[in-house]
C-alpha cells in the first residue's frame, strides 16, 4: 500500500502522511462470496 506525504505548507500539515488507497478493488463484490439473499418488499 502506497502513502501520501503532504508538503508542509502549514504548522498543521506538517509529516502528514496518509494512505492513498490504490490497492483496494472498486469493482462490487463476487455473488459466490456473499450468502445473503435479498428479502423484503411485498409479499
Amino acid at each position: 500500500m502506497g502513502l501520501k506525504e503532504y508538503k508542509p505548507t502549514s504548522p498543521g500539515r506538517r509529516d502528514t502522511v496518509a494512505d492513498d488507497y490504490k490497492d483496494f478493488k472498486k469493482s462490487k463484490p463476487e455473488k459466490s462470496c456473499c450468502p445473503c439473499k435479498k428479502e423484503g418488499g411485498k409479499k
